[in-house]
């Protein structure tokens, strides 16, 4: 995903403190060359997309919604 714009000094802070920013653009699975011109540019990050957690952890969670 490309980073965007960093989000105002008013927005609710990440976890680990470090600054926020919108999501500019994402692509899944992006080709090979591609994925390469992303690493060059510099302002890309990867989505690892992995999620653990307890069934009834999420459970709760969703009948919350």
């Amino acid at each position: 995903m490309q980073q965007g714009e960093r989000l105002p000094s008013g927005s609710p802070p990440s976890q680990s403190g470090a600054a926020v920013h919108s999501v500019a653009m994402f692509r899944e699975k992006p080709p090979l060359s591609v994925a390469q011109e992303y690493l060059t540019a510099g302002n890309f990050l990867w989505n690892a997309g992995i999620f653990v957690w307890k069934a009834a952890t999420i459970l709760e969670a969703l009948a919350q919604q």
